[in-house]
């Protein structure tokens, strides 16, 4: 875990420009200079952050006749708003919240999930609540719900971790696909970065493109962690 920190730290954008910037000027060197101001037109103006997550997202077919339920999982209200529609859309289906403490709070996700999950007419809900991690996440809510193997259930989660979330929860033994699919006609290059008017719409949100960017590596250096570990 700390090794991961450490990691995580030292490829945080900010903190690479700040040792550029510092660098650049204690060296007096403009070539240092210069990769400073390319790393920041890498991040700020051409679409790497578009790229990236479009890498991360796992693309699946699938029917809703053909599943038995959904597996939500926790770190974003915005999966529990969408657990909320999809709990009230499938009423027969099972719905499964996984997600334990996080840093920040002493309560559970489960614990705010089920606030709005049991308002839906939805009778079929489980929750799991001491995952601290993806792989938790898969690992425990498995061995609490013991999933037949020819149940299907869609990973709900947001479009970076859908690819890391799909392979943890198939190694741990759950028969899952993920909940994004592609549109007709997809084109990788066109969905990420097809709208230069929107992409130079967001050159001057430079804090948001670096947080967008740290979070997006992170998911990157999660991803090859895990495929190495699991």
């Amino acid at each position: 875990m700390i090794v991961e920190e450490v990691v995580y730290f030292l490829i945080d954008p900010l903190f690479i420009l700040i040792i550029l910037f510092a660098l650049s000027k204690y060296l007096k060197s403009k070539r240092i200079f210069v990769i400073f101001f390319i790393f920041l037109f890498f991040i700020n103006i051409f679409p790497t952050n578009n790229l990236i997550n479009e890498y991360l997202i796992k693309f699946d077919e699938w029917n809703d006749n053909d599943i038995d339920g959904y597996i939500i999982l926790g770190g974003s209200p915005d999966r529990i708003l969408q657990g909320l529609k999809l709990a009230d859309k499938n009423p027969n289906k099972k719905i499964i919240f996984t997600g334990g403490k996080s840093l920040y709070s002493d309560k559970t996700q489960a614990e705010g999930a089920k606030k709005y999950l049991t308002l839906s007419k939805n009778e079929n809900l489980f929750f799991e609540d001491k995952s601290s991690s993806t792989y938790e996440n898969a690992k425990f809510s498995f061995d609490m719900f013991k999933p037949k193997k020819n149940e299907l259930f869609i990973i709900i989660t947001s479009e970076y971790h859908s690819l890391r979330s799909y392979n943890i929860f198939k190694k741990t033994g759950w028969n899952v696909k993920s909940y994004y699919k592609k549109e007709e006609n997809y084109n990788f290059f066109k969905s990420c970065c097809g709208s230069l008017k929107g992409q130079l719409k967001t050159t001057y949100k430079i804090t948001d493109n670096l947080y967008k960017f740290k979070k997006l590596t992170n998911e990157v250096v999660a991803l090859i962690y895990y495929n190495f570990k699991y």
